[in-house]
């Protein structure tokens, strides 16, 4: 169900959404993505989102409530976590964190520093092809820039259509790496 879910338009998930069962709903919501999840819970009653979020264990129900706390329609309310990927990680750092972070169909990953500054991005097949003693500094491409968290839908759009990349940086004031809308 939950395939099925992250597959469709936001308005059919979210119309068959409000047609589960409670338990179901539960059991979506704890499994999804938080883009996907704050999409669905999104479309409730605040009666049922406040019922649901208490089912969640903390960190999940902080995850979305920060998300909720984006406009609607915004980047901040579109964007995924970012996988936690720092400039001085080896390979295998690297690609156990990306298989922890359940990220899928990503084609590239974005690398910070350790103040989480967004210092550019590792291309996937670089990850899978890369040699022994790899080190993520020879591998980073430069970012082709990046959006803030209150950006709208129609500049994520056009970012996306201008750059032709498969994802956009969310990033603070401070540049720092707040997630990634794919």
């Amino acid at each position: 169900l939950l395939v099925v879910l992250d597959r469709l338009t936001t308005n059919r998930a979210g119309l068959i959404f409000k047609l589960l069962r409670e338990e179901q709903r539960q059991d979506v919501i704890i499994n999804a993505s938080p883009r996907l999840a704050v999409v669905l819970i999104g479309g409730i009653a605040e009666a049922e989102r406040d019922s649901l979020m208490e089912s969640l264990d903390q960190s999940k129900r902080e995850e979305l409530n920060r998300l909720l706390s984006f406009p609607e329609g915004s980047a901040g309310r579109l964007m995924d976590p970012a996988v936690d990927v720092r400039i001085d990680m080896n390979l295998n750092q690297v690609t156990e964190r990306i298989r922890l972070s359940g990220v899928n169909r990503a084609r590239s990953i974005y690398v910070v520093d350790n103040d989480n500054r967004l210092l550019g991005r590792v291309d996937m097949q670089d990850l899978a092809l890369a040699p022994p003693g790899w080190v993520i500094a020879d591998y980073l491409h430069e970012v082709a820039g990046a959006l803030s968290p209150t950006a709208p839908r129609k500049d994520i759009v056009e970012f996306l259509e201008e750059t032709r990349v498969d994802s956009v940086p969310i990033v603070d004031n401070d540049n720092r790496l707040l997630g990634v809308v794919r």
